[in-house]
């Protein structure tokens, strides 16, 4: 394109935003704290068997039977980006970056991170899982980000079909 010019006030915001796109230089992500380990209880309460579908090769599926329940314990991370201090101080969390991500889960292979959630895969005995994410942000008090948690059971009722979009939200109890 010759010819082709940008007014000025144009080009001085092009430049002025440019220039502000790499403000942190280097993040490295690290692990802030690690929460207690929680308990998953994996409820039904329907009439039929709900299967917890594996997520790994070398794991079973987990069969729950009608008002049953199975658990597991996660362990859940705070990790932020951290960029060297402007000062020279040392380094500090970048403003944005915090996430809360799982950190561990026992027995292995049936919750998973994805992207910002976990999943997990469940439904009744012979049909297709229903996808279960499970999210750890916008949690009151400022989350599992505030202070690590300490031990605690949040109940999963797996009978009923999840909501589609609608992550089931996993909180720090209070």
């Amino acid at each position: 394109m010759t010819g082709c010019r940008l007014p000025m006030p144009a080009a001085a915001i092009v430049l002025a935003v440019a220039a502000c796109t790499n403000t942190v230089p280097n993040p490295e992500r690290v692990e802030l704290h690690r929460s207690a380990p929680q308990t998953l209880v994996l409820r039904n309460e329907g009439s039929v068997p709900v299967v917890v579908a594996p997520q790994a090769d070398d794991v079973e599926p987990l069969a729950i039977p009608p008002d049953g329940e199975d658990r597991l314990t996660v362990e859940l991370a705070s990790v932020a980006d951290v960029a060297p201090a402007g000062d020279g101080t040392g380094a500090r969390p970048v403003p944005g970056t915090e996430r809360t991500l799982l950190a561990a889960t026992d027995p292995a292979g049936y919750l998973v991170q994805a992207d910002l959630d976990a999943v997990l895969r469940a439904g009744p005995a012979g049909a297709p899982p229903d996808a279960w994410r499970i999210a750890f942000a916008g949690c009151p008090g400022g989350g599992w980000a505030a202070a690590p948690a300490p031990p605690a059971e949040h109940v999963l009722d797996l009978s009923e079909p999840p909501l589609p979009g609608v992550p089931v939200r996993l909180c720090p109890q209070e």
